[in-house]
C-alpha cells in the first residue's frame, strides 16, 4: 500500500484520465450478408480499433457486431443506419476509466493499490481473483456485472494505462444501469453520472470495527484508559488489522469471508468468537468501512 495518490488526488507519474467505451457486442435479426450490403462498413471500420460481422444464431437473431474501442464518430455513422438494423439488441458493454502512466510500472503499482480500495456493490462472490500481478475480477466472467482493474497497454497508442472497468451483459441489465438500449444511448451516452454511482472507494472505520469486536455500544465513549493512557477505538481497531496483517479495506473484507468460510466448514459447537463472526450481518460488516471520494478529477 505503499503507491497512493498524491494529496491532489492524482497518482505518482500520471499523466491524464479518460472515460471510454472498450467492447460491446449488438446482435441483430438480418444476415452479415444482408448487413455487409447496408451498412458502411469501411468507415466504421476506421473509427474502431475493431469493428466486424460475425455469424450468429440465438432465437431470431443472425448476426453479431462486434466492435472494440470505437470513438464517438463510429455512432454517429452506425445512428444514420439504425432504421435499417431491425430489432436489434445490446447484449455486452465494457465501461473504462482509464488513468495514464509515463511508465508499465507505475501503471501496474496504480492497479495493484487501487484493487485494495474498490468496492463493488452486491459484490457476490465475495472475493477478488488475480489472474496475474496486475489483473483483478470481482466476479465470475460469466457475471452479469463485472469489476475489473488490470494494467495494460492503451492498443491504440502503446502508452502504460491502468484501468478500471465495468463489464454489463443482456440488454435488459444493460438498460437497467445505463440506460443504453439503442445506438444513439451509446452516441450520447454520459459516463460521469455512471461512474459517479458506481465508482465506489473505501477505507476501513477502524473505531467501528473496535467497538464490534470488544462488544462496545456505538454511542458509548470514544476512548478507554489503558495502563494510564487514553487508547482510541480507532487504535484498537488499527492494532486488530495489525494482528491479522491486514492492510486495506479489500483485505478485511476477505479476512471476514474466509473466517466465516471456516466456521462454517468445521461445523460443531462454536466458540464465542466463532459465533460472534458467524452472526455478523451483511450491514454491520459495511459499517466497518466508510467511502472515500474517487481519486483526482472526475471522469470526462
Amino acid at each position: 500500500m505503499d503507491y497512493q495518490p498524491t494529496r491532489n488526488g492524482h497518482w505518482p507519474g500520471e499523466s491524464g484520465r479518460v472515460a471510454r467505451f472498450d467492447k460491446i457486442e449488438i446482435v441483430l435479426p438480418q444476415t452479415p450478408e444482408e448487413l455487409r450490403a447496408r451498412l458502411p462498413l469501411a468507415d466504421l471500420q476506421a473509427h474502431a480499433l475493431t469493428s466486424t460481422l460475425q455469424h450468429y444464431s440465438l432465437y431470431e437473431y443472425r448476426a453479431k457486431l462486434l466492435i472494440v474501442a470505437p470513438d464517438r464518430q463510429y455512432w454517429e455513422i452506425l445512428a444514420r443506419y439504425e432504421s435499417q438494423l431491425g430489432a436489434y439488441k445490446i447484449c455486452y458493454v465494457e465501461l473504462a476509466y482509464d488513468t495514464f502512466f509515463q511508465s508499465v510500472r507505475d501503471a501496474k503499482a496504480a492497479a495493484q493499490a487501487a484493487v485494495q480500495v474498490l468496492r463493488k456493490k452486491y459484490h457476490r462472490r465475495g472475493e477478488v481473483k488475480s489472474i496475474s500481478d496486475t489483473s483483478f475480477y470481482w466476479e465470475a466472467r460469466g457475471a452479469r456485472t463485472n469489476l475489473v482493474v488490470y494494467a495494460r497497454l492503451d492498443k491504440r497508442t502503446g502508452q502504460p494505462l491502468m484501468r478500471i472497468e465495468w463489464r454489463l451483459r443482456h440488454a435488459p441489465h444493460i438498460r437497467k444501469k445505463t440506460g443504453i438500449a439503442t445506438i444513439s444511448d451509446l452516441r450520447d451516452f454520459d459516463f460521469e453520472p455512471f461512474f459517479t454511482k458506481h465508482y465506489r472507494r473505501e477505507e476501513i472505520d477502524y473505531a467501528r470495527l473496535a467497538r464490534w469486536f470488544n462488544n462496545i455500544p456505538v454511542r458509548a465513549k470514544v476512548v478507554e484508559h489503558s495502563g494510564g493512557f487514553l487508547r482510541t477505538y480507532a487504535q484498537l481497531g488499527y492494532r486488530f488489522c495489525i494482528g491479522h496483517e491486514i492492510e486495506s479495506a479489500a483485505q478485511l473484507r476477505q479476512h471476514f469471508k474466509e473466517e466465516r468460510e471456516n466456521i462454517r466448514a468445521h461445523g460443531g459447537p462454536r466458540t464465542p468468537g466463532e459465533q460472534k463472526y458467524a452472526c455478523l450481518s451483511y450491514y454491520k460488516l459495511n459499517s466497518f468501512f466508510r467511502p472515500l471520494a474517487p481519486e483526482g478529477r472526475e471522469p470526462s
